[in-house]
């Protein structure tokens, strides 16, 4: 078995530490507009699945969508922890650089 070639990586931009945190901030923002999609649509999913028929739907067909948009929502929680660990990284790193900015800007 050979080892993987890897393409050369083309030399990154320098990236401020302060623009860096901002960059991962919007990320996190986007993110956030996206699972509030998708938790519009298991809404939508549960309306359509109550409504959508011309007679009542059957508890089954009920549970159905339930566990269905019990999963999704699993699935958007799990990512809801790791946005709020980012989220506290982005926090601790603008504190360490607000803190390291006052300590160079003291006047001795």
């Amino acid at each position: 078995m050979s080892l993987p070639n890897i393409p050369e990586i083309p030399k990154i931009p320098e990236i401020s530490p302060e623009n860096a945190l901002s960059l991962v901030l919007i990320s996190i923002a986007l993110e956030e507009i996206g699972l509030s999609h998708i938790i519009n649509a298991e809404g939508e999913k549960i309306q359509a699945a109550t409504f959508a028929y011309k007679s009542e739907p059957s508890p089954y067909d009920l549970i159905a969508v339930n566990e269905s948009v019990e999963k999704t929502l699993r699935t958007v929680i799990k990512s809801q922890i790791v946005t709020e660990f980012k989220l506290q990284e982005v926090i601790e790193g603008l504190t360490a650089l607000k803190d390291e900015t006052k300590h160079h800007h003291k006047k001795y």
